[in-house]
C-alpha cells in the first residue's frame, strides 16, 4: 500500500510526501537471524511474523588445494 499526501502552495511549490507500509500486525519473530547452513534442510518459522530484521545466512566454508596427480581438491565445510 502507498499513500501520498500533497501540499499545494501559491507559489507554486509542491511538497510530496510518500508512505510505503510494508506490513502491519503479526506476532514478532524470535527466532535466530544469523544461521550457518547445513547439508540437510532447514526452515526458519517466519512465515505471518514480523521481523526485525534481516536473516543473515552465513555461507559454508569451501577451501581449495592442489594435489598429488595434479589437480585441484575441494573440501566443503570445516576441515579438522
Amino acid at each position: 500500500m502507498v499513500e501520498v499526501q500533497c501540499e499545494i502552495v501559491t507559489e507554486r511549490q509542491i511538497d510530496i510526501e510518500v508512505f510505503r507500509v510494508a506490513h502491519i500486525g503479526g506476532e514478532p519473530y524470535d527466532g535466530p537471524y544469523e544461521v550457518t547452513p547445513e547439508f540437510s534442510a532447514q526452515t526458519l518459522p517466519t512465515k505471518g511474523k514480523s521481523m526485525r530484521d534481516d536473516v543473515t545466512v552465513h555461507a559454508i566454508p569451501v577451501s581449495r588445494t592442489t594435489n598429488p596427480q595434479g589437480g585441484k581438491t575441494v573440501y566443503i565445510g570445516e576441515v579438522n
